[in-house]
């Protein structure tokens, strides 16, 4: 094992959730030496410090020194201004590798950077940092998509797989597209489960009762998912071709709530491409699809 002095430094600007997360467990398992830990404030550095267990709080950039590696943890909207102010210092970099960790942008909002003393990357998590004390735990295995200059990767990876992580490198014009795979697992979830709710709310269910009847059944299904495919995992009345059904369904939403029947429609449209109605019953597929895509007024 290195001693402490032989470690890698690294320093962090926006030690948010995310941010002293990643500090906290590359610090417990040796795997770098936190240097500076520079937030807006000089207590929430204080506080990361904290939490962390090492590192120099600061809440002034001009007192950032040269380190091997540097995180920009700041919200996506400022990571660009902070990349600039950096720049605006003239600090000695010595081949420092800089990164940030945001799902949708690429390592390019920090091109103004690189020169011959650094290197640009973003690294992904595929995890949510909603709760760190929490996330400390539960990194093993998460994905962690990554891009950038080909030093900073291969001197990011082995950051990265100290956490048990699974490190795969995509192209920065794809980061986009990797991003809406996320949401689409993440960000929407919730969207379809409220939607649940909002029906057991109209008959009475209390948000409670909806969780408790829903989660075991949403579990399950990720579970199918996880041991087949989505396309096996498949059940219901779309699945299974069931027009009439269907056309009632959306009948009895229209009266509960349009919206709540827009969303069926629209959910069920994707859902059909799922199914193999489209070569097992073609009549069947057509119907549906122009039921799922036609105007309320005309269903």
């Amino acid at each position: 094992m290195l001693k402490p002095t032989q470690l890698p430094t690294l320093s962090i600007i926006g030690a948010g959730k995310l941010g002293k997360t990643l500090a906290r467990v590359w610090f417990d398992n040796s795997t770098v030496n936190i240097q500076q830990i520079i937030n807006q404030t000089q207590s929430s550095s204080l506080a990361a410090k904290a939490f962390i267990g090492s590192g120099t709080p600061s809440n002034a950039l001009p007192d950032l020194k040269p380190s091997d590696f540097l995180l920009i943890a700041v919200p996506d909207s400022d990571i660009e201004t902070v990349a600039k102010k950096l720049l605006a210092l003239e600090l000695n970099w010595q081949n420092t590798v800089i990164f940030h960790c945001s799902g949708s942008l690429s390592s390019s909002v920090l091109s103004c950077l690189k020169s011959d003393n650094t290197h640009i990357a973003s690294a992904h998590p595929l995890h949510s940092f909603a709760d760190p004390a929490h996330s400390i735990q539960q990194l093993q295995h998460c994905f962690c998509c990554a891009e950038g200059d080909d030093y900073a990767l291969e001197q990011l990876y082995p950051l990265f797989q100290s956490l048990g992580m699974h490190w795969k490198e995509i192209e920065q014009s794809q980061k986009l597209v990797y991003h809406a795979a996320a949401v689409f697992a993440c960000n929407f979830l919730p969207s379809i489960i409220n939607a649940s709710h909002e029906c057991l709310e109209v008959l009475g269910f209390s948000p409670e009762q909806a969780n408790e009847m829903l989660l075991p059944l949403a579990r399950q299904t990720l579970t199918n998912i996880e041991k087949t495919s989505p396309n096996a995992a498949l059940t219901g009345p779309v699945q299974r071709g069931d027009v009439s059904l269907i056309e009632s369904q959306i009948t009895a939403l229209e009266n509960t709530s349009p919206e709540l029947a827009s969303f069926y429609k629209m959910l069920s449209s994707a859902t059909l491409k799922l199914t193999d109605h489209k070569n097992t019953s073609p009549e069947t597929h057509t119907e549906l699809s122009h039921l799922f895509n036609s105007d309320s007024d005309q269903t």
